[in-house]
């Protein structure tokens, strides 16, 4: 006798509703070997243990399925196919939103690093400039402390004296026209020679 109804079965966590056909022929005597049991459609684990339940609730009334499978494709309700796509998008939005976030978390962990690489860099560069002019400053006051520990009192008189010769060098043989007085400020002039 064949029976066909709707069912479920589960894939992930989802119910899927399906068409199922049993056909049921009693037992009559106990040499009747029942046919083997074939599955058509997508075997999986829920349909292994709907034909164990059926088998399992049948066999103490003396019922033997011959044949349990499902037929074709599982149909459903425009309901659950609307529910199904809504899913399937919400997931899909979800990993686009993680892709993006990551996507954003590495562009974001690019620049950090960038600006650490380049204040790293400037920090450098300032050390660097710092080292220079320190080096530069150490170097100008020991010249300057072996200027002054070669500055006698003798060379300090030959220093002078050649600054007289020089301006000797330079004179040209005429007399200054004015003088400068003691008080501040006070120029003279010198009579002009009259002639």
């Amino acid at each position: 006798m064949l029976f066909r109804t709707q069912s479920a079965a589960v894939y992930g966590i989802d119910a899927n509703l399906v068409d199922v056909e049993v056909d049921l022929t009693p037992i009559r005597s106990e040499n009747d070997t029942p046919p083997p049991v074939i599955i058509v459609g997508l075997p999986d684990l829920a349909v292994r243990e709907s034909r164990e339940r059926i088998q399992a609730q049948l066999a103490p009334v003396g019922v033997q399925i011959q044949q349990f499978g499902f037929i074709g494709k599982p149909r459903f309700t425009a309901a659950i196919e609307q529910a199904i796509t809504q899913k399937t998008q919400a997931i899909t939005e979800a990993e686009r939103a993680r892709n993006q976030l990551a996507v954003t978390q590495a562009e974001m962990a690019k620049s950090v690093a960038e600006a650490e690489g380049e204040a790293k860099s400037q920090v450098a560069r300032a050390q660097g400039e710092a080292t220079s002019l320190i080096a530069r400053a150490r170097g100008e006051a020991e010249a300057n402390r072996l200027r002054q520990a070669s500055i006698t009192p003798q060379l300090l008189e030959w220093k002078r004296l050649e600054n007289q010769r020089a301006l000797v060098d330079r004179w040209n043989g005429s007399v200054p026209q004015t003088i400068l007085g003691e008080k501040t400020n006070l120029l003279m002039p010198f009579p002009a020679d009259q002639k």
